[in-house]
């Protein structure tokens, strides 16, 4: 599974020590493979992946569908409570959990792999590949955390956390208010307005990362399909000075 299996699935299914592989999502495809081999059903009836038989034929099965991510919480229990140690702004942080909010990512850049995802889904007639977590489903999954690890971190894995509707923000801003857990997030600069960075900064927020990518305007608008003006970043660079949050 991954990126790679994913964006160029032809090429990885044609190495000798691949004989399956994931070409979208993988949470219900992994229970489902599990399932198969534990009880020696065919693969031919698994969605969502490429395999290849006895003979080294590949067969590409039927698309998994989406998952609704509202219904998978990580179990990190079997992981040994030092692995979540790390480093994050000169501080050791005992405990850092990362977290999913969101999956998939509104942006074209033509760097980035999501927009690819974005484009297979559709393609697969799967549907719009970008989904959010509700307020709930991150409260229910930040109890579990606190509950059984305590962490002193959360790390967003989401492509860019604050390209979402204001509401949203607002609402995980009301849910985190009650545990003021410190947090760090990737983002674009152009969605940290003054508002938003002071609500998150009340709740816990440590730190943000972002990129510019490059500094020549026009590159970034025509090849890395970032259309952002020179004018927009030093202003709203001075809203992310102003907030006295760090970043990088």
């Amino acid at each position: 599974g991954g990126v790679l299996a994913i964006n160029a699935p032809d090429f990885l299914i044609k190495h000798s020590v691949v004989k399956n592989i994931c070409n979208l999502e993988g949470e219900s495809v992994v229970e489902d493979f599990i399932d198969h081999v534990r009880y020696n059903k065919p693969l031919s009836d698994i969605n969502g992946i490429w395999w290849k038989d006895k003979e080294n034929r590949v067969h590409k099965n039927l698309p998994a569908s989406l998952v609704d991510i509202n219904k998978y919480t990580p179990d990190f229990s079997l992981f040994e409570l030092n692995r979540w140690q790390r480093w994050m702004g000169g501080k050791k942080f005992e405990c850092v959990m990362g977290m999913e909010t969101y999956r998939g990512c509104p942006y074209k850049c033509t760097f980035c792999n999501s927009p690819k995802t974005r484009s297979l889904s559709k393609e697969f007639g799967l549907g719009n590949f970008l989904r959010t977590k509700n307020a709930k489903t991150i409260q229910k999954e930040l109890e579990y955390y606190v509950n059984e690890f305590n962490p002193g971190l959360i790390m967003f894995v989401d492509d860019s956390f604050l390209a979402r509707p204001k509401r949203e923000i607002f609402e995980f801003c009301d849910v985190w208010s009650k545990y003021k857990i410190p947090f760090w997030f990737n983002t674009r600069i152009e969605n940290c307005k003054p508002d938003i960075l002071q609500a998150l900064k009340d709740v816990g927020l440590y730190r943000m990362t972002f990129g510019i990518e490059a500094g020549n305007e026009h590159y970034r608008k025509t090849v890395l399909k970032r259309p952002v003006s020179q004018e927009k970043y030093f202003e709203y660079r001075d809203y992310i000075n102003d907030s006295d949050i760090p970043y990088s």
